[in-house]
């Protein structure tokens, strides 16, 4: 009796033992996180992308403005509050006509920054990163063999620049993103969004390979 007891707790002892190896061989929420804290893997450009906006950093105002209520004017404001938070250099101006009559073409220069790069070859289309992502949580593994997949979640953080274009476009008079070509749709081509848009959150595929010391990203 004691004989085939010893043998069950033998049995038993040896089910447990393998259950455990198994379970350490598998890639855990846990561990796929430590792994993406550890070596920070580049995100896609399509989903760093995502996150960007256009802006133009020069406008023409007639002289004939005399109640300060153009939309060229208010574009002018806004530009000139983007420079008030240090965004924003100069301007520098040039005289000369339009088919509205003589006026002033203003232009202003980006401060250098991580958030912004030149647009299409040129110092006055700007693309700006309005959010930087990064890994959040887990929310999913499928394994097979020595390779693992995890699919996490994506969140972003609002940028310096982010904070700026928000604070100039609530401080200029007008607020309007859509009308003439000198409406804030001039320098905003492709409009403004807002902060739902910024915080969002969206989902990536992460591949992970097991090795004889652990798993690793692929």
């Amino acid at each position: 009796m004691e004989t085939k007891a010893l043998s069950l707790a033998i049995r038993m002892l040896g089910l447990a033992l393998l259950l455990t190896a198994c379970g350490n061989g598998s890639l855990t929420r846990g561990k796929a996180s430590a792994l993406l804290e550890k070596e920070k893997p580049i995100l896609d450009v399509g989903t760093r992308m995502r996150q960007t906006l256009l802006l133009r950093l020069d406008i023409w105002v007639p002289d004939n403005d005399i109640k300060g209520k153009s939309s060229q004017l208010r574009v002018l404001k806004f530009l000139e509050q983007l420079k008030s938070q240090g965004f924003l250099q100069g301007p520098q101006t040039q005289r000369y006509n339009l088919f509205e009559g003589p006026g002033t073409q203003y232009y202003f220069h980006v401060v250098p920054s991580e958030d912004v790069r030149e647009f299409g070859g040129n110092e006055i289309d700007l693309q700006v990163a309005l959010a930087h992502p990064y890994y959040g949580e887990v929310s999913g593994i499928t394994q097979e063999d020595n390779q693992a997949e995890a699919e996490v979640v994506v969140k972003h953080r609002a940028t310096r620049a982010y904070a700026a274009i928000a604070q100039a476009l609530e401080a200029a008079p007008g607020k309007e993103l859509q009308g003439d070509k000198w409406s804030m749709g001039y320098a905003l081509p492709n409009g403004w969004r807002g902060e739902d848009f910024v915080a969002s959150s969206n989902k990536t595929t992460v591949r992970f390979q097991k090795y004889d010391d652990g798993w690793r990203l692929r």
